[in-house]
C-alpha cells in the first residue's frame, strides 16, 4: 500500500507536457531527431524497430544512388564526346564540319516542306529527339511520381492530423493522473482530519466512536479504490497513445524522405525536359510525333543525306565518339559552337542535379549508418541484436 501511494505521488518527470518537438528538423533533413526524441531506445523492442527502419531507408537510399549514378555516367561521357569533339586537331575538325554542313544543307530543303502554321520550335524538337529513348515511358514516369507526390503529401498530411491529436490526447490523459493525485490527497487530509476529530471525542468525552473510525476508513479505502482503478486505466490508455504517436513519427519520417526523392525526380525531369507538368510534357511529346512524322516522310526520299549521316557516323567512331549516332540527330552543334555551348550547359545542368541527387542520398545514407554505429556503442547490451539487423539488410 505504501509502496504504491509513494508511487502514486510521484511525480511524472517523465512526461513533459509543455516540451514540443522541433519542427525545423524536418527543414534539415534531420529525420532521425523525432525518432530519438520520441522512441524509448532502452527498450529492445523499440530499438528493434527504430534499427530496422534506418536499415530500411538505408536500402533505399542505396537504390536511389545506384539509379541516379547510372544516368550520371551516361550524361558524363556525352560530355567526353563533346570534349573529344572539342579537341580534334584542325583539318580532322574541318572534315566534321564540313561532313555536317552537308548535312545541314540537306536539312534545310527539308525544313521548306515545314514551313508552315503551328510548326515545333526546333529548341523543342531537337530536346525531345536527343531523348526520344526515354518515350513514351518518361511521360508515364513523371504522372506517376505527380501521382505520388499529391498521395504522400496527403498522407503526410493526414499523420500530421493523427500526431496532433495522439498528443493532445497524451496530455489530457496526463492531466487526468495529475488531478488523481490531487484528489487523493484531498482524501487523505480529509480521511486524517476526520480520524483526529474521533479520538478527540474518544479521548476527551469517552464517546464510543469505533464504528465512525470503521465507517471512515472504509469510506476511504473505497474511494482510493475507484481512483486507484482510474488511475491505472489512464495509465495503460497513456501507454497506447504513446506507442501510436510514435508509430505515426516513424511512418512520417520515412514517408517524408520518399517526398523528397520523388520531388527531386519530379524537379529532374521538369528540368530535363523542360516542361512544367506530365500534361505539358505528353503534349510536347504528341507535338513532336506529328513533327517527326512529316520530317520522316522527307528524310526517306532523301538518300544523299542518309548517306552523309553514315559518312558522319563512321567519322565520329574513327574519332572515338562512344555514341556518334546522336550527333546526327544534334550535327548544328558541330558547326555552330553556340548549339554546342548548350548542348554542354543542359548537360553540365543534368550531372549537376544528378550529383545533387547522390551528394543528398549519400549524406542520409552516411548519416544512417553513423546513427546504427552511435546505437550499437551507446546500448552494447543490445549491440549483437542490431549487427545481425544490419547484416539481414547487407548494409
Amino acid at each position: 500500500m505504501f509502496e504504491w501511494l509513494k508511487k502514486l505521488f510521484r511525480k511524472a518527470d517523465e512526461y513533459d507536457i509543455d516540451s514540443e518537438p522541433d519542427w525545423d528538423y524536418y527543414e534539415d533533413g534531420d529525420f532521425l531527431a523525432g525518432n530519438r526524441r520520441e522512441l524509448n531506445l532502452n527498450d529492445v523492442s523499440g530499438m528493434e524497430h527504430y534499427i530496422n527502419e534506418c536499415c530500411r531507408q538505408m536500402k533505399e537510399e542505396t537504390e536511389e544512388i545506384e539509379q541516379s549514378t547510372l544516368e550520371y555516367n551516361a550524361v558524363t561521357e556525352r560530355l567526353r564526346d563533346i570534349e573529344e569533339i572539342e579537341a580534334l586537331p584542325s583539318d580532322e575538325a574541318e572534315h566534321l564540319r564540313a561532313c555536317a554542313s552537308k548535312i545541314l544543307d540537306k536539312e534545310e530543303i527539308r525544313q521548306e516542306f515545314l514551313n508552315r502554321r503551328d510548326v515545333m520550335p526546333k529548341e523543342q524538337y531537337y530536346r525531345m529527339e536527343r531523348h526520344e529513348s526515354d518515350f513514351p515511358g518518361a511521360i508515364n514516369k513523371l504522372r506517376e511520381n505527380e501521382d505520388y507526390k499529391a498521395l504522400v503529401r496527403k498522407d503526410l498530411k493526414n499523420l500530421e492530423g493523427e500526431k496532433i491529436s495522439y498528443r493532445f490526447r497524451r496530455h489530457e490523459l496526463m492531466n487526468s493522473q495529475k488531478n488523481k493525485r490531487t484528489l487523493v490527497m484531498v482524501i487523505l487530509v480529509f480521511e486524517v482530519l476526520t480520524l483526529a476529530v474521533l479520538f478527540v471525542l474518544q479521548l476527551k468525552l469517552n464517546m464510543d466512536v469505533s464504528v465512525g473510525i470503521l465507517l471512515c476508513v472504509a469510506v476511504g479505502a473505497i474511494f482510493l479504490t475507484v481512483i486507484f482503478t482510474a488511475f491505472l486505466k489512464d495509465k495503460q490508455e497513456l501507454k497506447k497513445t504513446e506507442k501510436k504517436l510514435n508509430q505515426a513519427i516513424v511512418v512520417q519520417n520515412r514517408i517524408k524522405i520518399r517526398y523528397v526523392n520523388v520531388t527531386g525526380l519530379i524537379d529532374y525531369a521538369c528540368s530535363k525536359y523542360q516542361v512544367n507538368s506530365s500534361e505539358e510534357l505528353a503534349f510536347l511529346w504528341d507535338r513532336y510525333l506529328k513533327e517527326k512524322a512529316q520530317m520522316e516522310r522527307y528524310k526517306a526520299a532523301d538518300e544523299e543525306l542518309n548517306a552523309v549521316g553514315g559518312e558522319l557516323v563512321a567519322l565520329l567512331t574513327n574519332y572515338r565518339i562512344k555514341d556518334p549516332q546522336i550527333w546526327v540527330r544534334q550535327v548544328r552543334a558541330l558547326v555552330d559552337r553556340r548549339e554546342m555551348v548548350e548542348i554542354r550547359h543542359e548537360l553540365v545542368a543534368q550531372r549537376g542535379s544528378l550529383r545533387k541527387r547522390i551528394s543528398y542520398n549519400e549524406e542520409k545514407r552516411n548519416d544512417l549508418k553513423e546513427e546504427v554505429k552511435r546505437q550499437a556503442i551507446d546500448h552494447p547490451d543490445m549491440a549483437p541484436m542490431i549487427m545481425d539487423i544490419v547484416e539481414e539488410y547487407g548494409q
